[in-house]
């Protein structure tokens, strides 16, 4: 219960940070800055500063099913069979430093173990093309004529 109180929160504080930046991004006073040399320099600089996400994953755990369908199918289907234990890092990146916001980097971290959960927890489940299943000519030639 604690946890879905705090998502909340944060969702209300990025709320709230979002519409005070666009308040000061839209007045007067901040046009007539921006016109300023030495203001717009700082802004172009600012805004062609790339922006990276640095996620390292340290460790995937749980019970993992995997599937491959018969001929002609080409593909390996697997998924976990409940939820695993994910141990992820994710650290923001601007330009050649990193950013240590431990809030935004814990909301990043919450935001990709939902997305893997979802697509890698059954009954959803991922592929990989196994190229040895395919059309391979090394299949038709030898012993499995």
């Amino acid at each position: 219960m604690d946890r879905i109180c705090s998502w909340n929160d944060e969702r209300k504080t990025g709320k709230k940070i979002l519409s005070i930046v666009e308040r000061a991004a839209q007045s007067s006073l901040f046009r007539k800055a921006a016109k300023l040399q030495a203001v717009a320099r700082l802004i172009e600089d600012v805004s062609t500063t790339p922006l990276m996400l640095n996620v390292e994953v340290e460790e995937v755990e749980g019970p993992m099913s995997c599937n491959i369908p018969p001929p002609p199918s080409d593909r390996l289907w697997y998924a976990f069979r409940r939820r695993p234990i994910f141990k992820l890092r994710a650290v923001p990146q601007v330009g050649d430093r990193s950013v240590d916001l431990s809030t935004v980097s814990e909301w990043i971290e919450t935001k990709l173990r939902q997305v893997l959960e979802k697509n890698l927890v059954c009954p959803n489940m991922d592929d990989i093309i196994l190229p040895v299943l395919s059309g391979n000519p090394l299949l038709h030639m030898g012993y499995n004529k």
